[in-house]
């Protein structure tokens, strides 16, 4: 498989962004497997409990934060929701505040994305790095 290279720009993010999905740790010798797994685990989650005021046409968010020098991180699946009320105890939250700067890849080109076969029906997903 070839590598795709796509560097992430800079946004400003202008209202905040909240999420619900769920949250793992991993590290890059298990990441494929990691996102697969927790990925399928989320849509049988989903399939089962909806997502409470789910953002409609729908956002889908992957974002990476918290990196440790043993080279492991936390990673977050999720759909953007109008407002995080209560929060399912099935579920975790992110929540991405407005006035913040991000390194974001917004092109459904991305290796996580090919690997995952995620179509482009009138959705927008977002990888982001914090």
């Amino acid at each position: 498989m070839s590598k795709i290279k796509v560097l992430p720009k800079i946004v400003m993010v202008n209202r905040p962004i909240e999420a619900l999905g769920l949250t793992m740790k991993t590290s890059m010798k298990s990441i494929y497997k990691d996102v697969s797994n927790i990925l399928k685990q989320y849509m049988s989650l989903k399939e089962k409990h909806g997502i409470p005021r789910q953002r409609i046409p729908w956002e889908y968010i992957s974002l990476s934060k918290n990196f440790k020098d043993d080279k492991t991180w936390e990673y977050f699946t999720g759909h953007v929701v109008d407002k995080i009320e209560a929060i399912p105890e099935m579920f975790s939250s992110f929540e991405i505040p407005s006035r913040s700067l991000y390194a974001c890849d917004n092109i459904y080109s991305f290796w996580i994305k090919i690997r995952l076969k995620l179509s482009n029906s009138n959705s927008y997903q977002r990888s982001i790095v914090i």
